[in-house]
Parts: C-alpha cells; structure tokens; sequence
C-alpha cells in the first residue's frame, strides 16, 4: 500500500516543495513448507512495517547560470512482527521498534554555456531495506528485510562533484 502528495510553489526565484509520503510493508523473510511423514509445518515469520516521510524542499535561482537546491526529509519507520492469535495471525498494537532519521539535501549547479554545467552536491541517505544475501553470489533466495529493532536503518553521506557537456547528438552528455 502507499501514498504520496506532492505541493509546489513558486515565488518570484523559488520554488518550494512539499509533501508526504506513506507505504505499509508486508515482509515474509522466510516462506517455507516441510513435509515430515503425513504431517504438514509451516514456518513463517512475517513482518509488517510502516513508513512515512515529511519533506520540503526549495530550488532557488540565485544568477541566471546557478541554481542553489536545498532539501530536507524526515522518515518516520515502524516494525511489527506478526504474533499466533488462536489459529490466526494478527498485527499487534504496539510496534517493535521505531526509528526516525533525518536526510538533508544541498545542491548548487553553474551552467557555463548552453552544454557545460558543473554541479556539486552533498546528501544523507537513508535506506530502511536491506538485502540479507546468503553468500558472495547473488542467488533467487536472498531475501529483503525491512529495518527492525536489531537491523537499523542503513544512512550513508555522499559527496558529489560533476561536470556535464552535451555532445553533438544533443541527447548524450558525458
């Protein structure tokens, strides 16, 4: 399930954004059937997780050649875990864990000429999935896992610098 708004702006230089976004996960980590004589186990273990995020953002005009980009998102994550009601499986009430990281955004591009434009950013990343792989080699059974009490979200910082040139073809840039 999700959702998404999105609201803009725009005031003489600026642009403001902002928005929220909202997904539910259901996550079965392991999804497996055992025969044992004429006796049938099933194992599974389901996660149901939330996730939610507030962002603004501004992209400011500051010369005819440069834009200034700043930007801000507030992620707000949920894990349950299902629990055996009586013969059923329900969500409980009450989330396992919850995190809330911050991931700013800042961005300043200088176009030179109509096919050069350098460009230098820096920005927190936040990923609540995970890829939890069983060996070196990717295989059909790596499964994805979503944030939990003992598997924080992964955040990373990221620098960034460009020089962009659109060649002949018009389409290309390198």
């Amino acid at each position: 399930e999700a959702y998404a708004k999105e609201l803009a702006k725009t005031h003489t230089k600026h642009l403001f954004s902002f928005g929220i976004d909202a997904y539910r996960y259901r996550t079965t980590p392991q999804n497996l059937d055992f025969v044992i004589i004429n006796d049938t186990i099933q194992q599974r273990n389901d996660f149901y997780n939330d996730d939610v995020s507030v962002f603004i953002e501004d992209s400011y005009q500051i010369t005819g050649n440069m834009l200034l980009y700043a930007g801000l998102r507030v992620y707000k994550f949920w894990n349950y875990a299902e629990i055996d009601a009586n013969d059923g499986w329900s969500r409980p009430s009450k989330p396992l864990s919850s995190h809330v990281p911050v991931a700013p955004l800042v961005a300043l591009s200088y176009r030179r000429d109509e096919k050069s434009t350098y460009k230098m950013s820096y920005s927190h990343n936040v990923q609540a999935t995970h890829l939890a792989s069983l060996s070196s080699v990717p295989l059909p059974n790596d499964i994805w896992v979503m944030s939990s009490a003992s598997l924080k979200p992964a955040t990373a910082h990221q620098i960034s610098l460009t020089y962009s040139r659109l060649l002949g073809f018009g389409a290309f840039s390198t």
